[in-house]
């Protein structure tokens, strides 16, 4: 059928209603139209998964479920224990819900829980500090979703996120999201959306009205089947905007001296180590029940952290600057040697010329540091005794999992004593006899894109 605004549901390649095909698919994600009520519901998420897939990294279904009319629905990657190798993130829409022009709202709010672990990885490429993935705390009353919301919001309303950058942490997000997507603005799915939930919108009101005329429903019956849009006190917000005024409630819980304070946060905790008065260090160490030595030694990690984390970030833009072309280790890493902490970079890349596929190395905790692969490859690995009594007497213990090194510190060490000591872990760890395969993590395949674009090539 033509359509004012947006494509037919042919142009889109979208299985007809007399189609068997229930399936519609582009890249990582499908979508089943089994249990859809209305045409609108899969033609609207269909219209979405077209303009979004060439973007997500993970696989997603989608499919419709029938719940309590005030349910809209769920995303599973909210339940990360449910994970495991082939997990596909599974969402789940209402076709019963109670207001049904707010769903193509809601499913770009899943499809940007979808888009966390990518959006992160993008910030961390390009160095941007960025609002938390979600903040839960039913106990202080506040529960948000800032990157599913903020997702919405850009696609959908765009000004809204350009109105309310007070704080830089959403300017940084805004930056991270646009680079996800390429700089795509949407502006065309925004106007057929628009169309689709007009014409939507006009056909339900004529549905309702005539049978209002029939004169054969009572009351009740007629204020059931009247569209919510049309009910008393309907607010026509997206649920989406909510996200600017908790943003705001964020930054002053984050902020505010008066606030109460979250000492079970490790980036909260962090923070008074390297900076905090001595009233909020004093807290820390009651809340813990820390000794003194324990508040002193962490904060001496916290500080060198902070100072190695800083350095790290100069290398980086230093090379970016005057030599942005990878090299081929470089390349199957996904990233830039410079983006490892000084302190343990030559380990790390000579663990991946021994063939360990590391995914994450350096400061780990309050008084640790780790080195973590993408397998089991250090199942059975085992350190002389003699490396680590002497390792003990520097202060030094040794841990060793199958997917995992680390080493705690019970006393302060600089950078230099680390670094000899991680030299010395990595010669106790034997060659496989191959260099490491190329790295998969979002932040690598990120990498990779971007040294194409420089002539660079796997």
């Amino acid at each position: 059928m033509p359509r004012e605004f947006g494509p037919s549901p042919e142009e889109m390649g979208i299985p007809s209603e007399e189609s068997k095909d229930s399936i519609f698919e582009r890249g990582n994600i499908r979508i089943n139209r089994e249990n859809v009520f209305d045409p609108f519901q899969f033609e609207t998420s269909a219209l979405i998964v077209e303009e979004l897939a060439p973007y997500m990294d993970e696989k997603v279904d989608i499919g419709f479920k029938e719940m309590k009319a005030s349910n809209v629905g769920f995303n599973s990657r909210l339940n990360p224990e449910f994970r495991d190798e082939g997990y596909r993130d599974k969402i789940a829409m209402n076709p019963s819900y109670k207001d049904q022009i707010e769903l193509p709202g809601y499913l770009l709010h899943e499809l940007g829980h979808s888009f966390e672990g990518k959006l992160r990885a993008v910030a961390d490429a390009e160095g941007l500090e960025i609002l938390p993935d979600g903040v839960h705390d039913d106990e202080k009353g506040f529960d948000a979703d800032f990157h599913a919301d903020l997702v919405a919001a850009y696609i959908l309303e765009p000004g809204a996120i350009d109105q309310n950058e007070k704080l830089p942490l959403l300017k940084n997000t805004k930056t991270a999201i646009e680079k996800m997507f390429n700089g795509q603005d949407f502006s065309r799915l925004r106007e057929d959306l628009n169309g689709m939930i007009t014409e939507y919108k006009v056909k339900q009101e004529r549905k309702y009205n005539g049978a209002r005329g029939k004169g054969d429903l009572t009351e009740e019956e007629i204020e059931k089947i009247k569209p919510a849009w049309l009910k008393d006190g309907y607010d026509p917000t997206p649920f989406y905007m909510r996200v600017f005024s908790q943003i705001e409630e964020f930054a002053r819980k984050k902020t505010s001296p008066e606030a109460e304070q979250d000492f079970t946060n490790q980036d909260e905790v962090r923070r008074i180590l390297e900076s905090g008065t001595e009233e909020e260090l004093k807290r820390l160490q009651e809340f813990h029940n820390l000794s003194l030595e324990q508040i002193k030694l962490f904060g001496y990690y916290a500080k060198l952290r902070r100072e190695t984390i800083k350095k790290m970030q100069s290398e980086i833009d230093e090379r970016k600057k005057n030599n942005p072309v990878a090299s081929e280790a470089e390349l199957k890493m996904g990233a830039y040697n410079e983006s490892i902490e000084p302190h343990i970079r030559k380990t790390v890349i000579a663990l991946r010329g021994k063939g360990y596929n590391t995914t994450l190395s350096g400061f780990s905790g309050l008084d640790s540091q780790k080195i973590k692969i993408a397998d089991n490859a250090f199942d059975g690995v085992r350190l002389d005794d003699e490396v680590v009594r002497k390792l003990q007497e520097k202060g030094i213990e040794v841990k060793i999992e199958p997917n995992t090194v680390s080493l705690t510190c019970s006393q302060e060490i600089n950078l230099k004593q680390l670094e000899e000591a991680w030299r010395i872990i990595e010669k106790e760890i034997p060659d496989l006899g191959h260099p490491a395969e190329a790295s998969l993590l979002p932040a690598a395949k990120i990498f990779r894109e971007r040294q194409s674009e420089l002539g660079r090539h796997l």
